[in-house]
């Protein structure tokens, strides 16, 4: 490989041949918000190894800090596609292979398909691989074969880091990106939960309308018509790049958000986690953990409603929790009266004449089959209500 003095440009080299995009990459557990000594590091050595080619001129830096190697849908990785794509590069260097990525099976596809297919040079410069100078360091075993070994550091470094979490979770410690709406974490200490009175106050009022009788979609449309921001309204409000993986709408209440304040034992003090895991290091995408294998510790933060509060929402959700058109709020009979029969739970019904409207509540199983299921069981609501 020609090699030239590092004193002279690289840009306006006569002999560059080659238009590199410089790639270089982190993980999320190596680094901080600001980009890292270790992108340094990897732009010293690449940088240095350019100046030193008189053919090679660099065409543009894509740099993905904080991104996993098993994941290949990276931003900045996604850009250089695109640019090879459109011929504004023809080579990609990297300091090692590990930064280009640590899946074997995408690593191979890149460096034996997708990079001949467009005629790109690839260099890694501490793994002294140039498919132009030297095809055997490309082609030989060795090559597939670190693939393997960086893929199965990978899979080592998941199982420390879930076992570690685990052993978090288990002593109590949050370890969420993100506190959960009411609480916010400790300043001194990012693994304790302190109340966020204002959203606190939220809380507690979803709670004491629920309890009063309000339904879950009776208490979104009232949090909606009072303007208050729902949960990643509120964190994006605060100043926190936070985004609802699977929300319909990022600034509305919707009941689904309701019913899990509702429905989580954070908020009575308990910490709660490992309710949802990835599949595994190779497939980033998050799967409900069966409630047995939830990780449950009593009384590590204050709570912002009391347990029996708790307790009391809990025996209404249990419950057939359908509403009143009329009111928006629970009927008073509402999962409590059964066919004596057949078992089945008595449906309300209302019945509008012209000078009033009365409800009343009939056997489920004579509403659906009208003949042979059971008999025609009915009951008037006002009755029940004055016995």
């Amino acid at each position: 490989m020609a090699r030239k003095s590092k004193n002279q440009s690289i840009e306006t080299s006569q002999n560059a041949l080659w238009n590199a995009g410089l790639y270089f990459r982190l993980s999320r557990e190596d680094c901080d918000k600001v980009e890292s000594e270790s992108i340094s590091s990897q732009k010293s050595i690449v940088q240095d190894f350019v100046s030193a080619c008189s053919d090679l001129t660099i065409g543009d830096y894509y740099i993905d800090d904080g991104w996993n190697g098993m994941d290949f849908d990276r931003l900045a990785f996604g850009r250089m596609l695109d640019n090879i794509r459109a011929k504004k590069i023809n080579c990609v260097i990297v300091k090692d292979l590990s930064r280009f990525g640590r899946n074997y099976v995408e690593t191979g596809k890149y460096l034996e398909v997708v990079f001949p297919m467009f005629k790109i040079r690839f260099i890694a410069v501490n793994d002294r691989i140039d498919s132009l100078d030297d095809l055997a360091s490309m082609n030989n075993a060795l090559v597939p074969f670190k693939n393997i070994l960086i893929d199965k550091y990978c899979r080592d470094i998941s199982t420390k880091v879930r076992t570690a979490l685990d052993i978090r979770r288990k002593q109590g410690q949050y370890i969420g990106s993100f506190a959960l709406y009411g609480y916010q974490k400790d300043a001194n200490d990012h693994h304790k939960l302190l109340i966020d009175e204002e959203a606190a106050e939220v809380v507690r009022l979803i709670y004491q309308k629920f309890l009063d009788g309000d339904s879950i979609l009776g208490i979104s449309r009232q949090l909606n018509e009072a303007g208050i921001p729902c949960p990643a309204a509120y964190k994006r409000e605060k100043g926190l790049k936070y985004r609802h993986p699977t929300a319909a709408s990022e600034s509305l209440w919707g009941d689904s958000s309701v019913r899990r304040i509702l429905t989580n034992e954070m908020y009575i003090g308990n910490m709660v986690q490992k309710r949802n895991e990835m599949i595994s290091y190779k497939v980033h995408v998050a799967q409900s953990v069966p409630k047995r294998q939830w990780i449950v510790v009593e009384g590590t933060h204050e709570g912002i409603v009391s347990k029996e509060s708790f307790a009391r929402a809990q025996e209404i959700l249990s419950r057939d929790t359908r509403i009143s058109s009329h009111t928006g709020k629970l009927t008073l009979f509402a999962g409590l009266l059964r066919c004596p029969d057949c078992g089945r739970a008595m449906q309300r019904r209302t019945v509008v004449q012209p000078y009033k409207t009365y409800q009343y509540y009939a056997c489920g199983t004579y509403r659906k089959m009208h003949s042979g299921g059971c008999t025609k069981h009915m009951i008037r609501a006002d009755v029940l209500e004055e016995e």
